[in-house]
């Protein structure tokens, strides 16, 4: 193969991924946060609806 075509290889398949227990611990924080915005969506239209119901 050539060099350019590795080059390009390198950046859609990286050889060092780093699978942390902090990189997950990270997205599970990010996908805790969004669950409570759309929680706090949910509630707020409830209340809404409650006041003009």
């Amino acid at each position: 193969m050539s060099k350019s075509f590795d080059r390009v290889r390198g950046y859609v398949y990286p050889r060092a991924v780093n699978f942390d227990a902090r990189d997950s611990a990270r997205a599970s924080t990010v996908i805790l946060g969004m669950l409570g915005v759309m929680w706090v969506v949910i509630l707020i239209a409830q209340v809404i609806m409650l006041i003009a119901g």
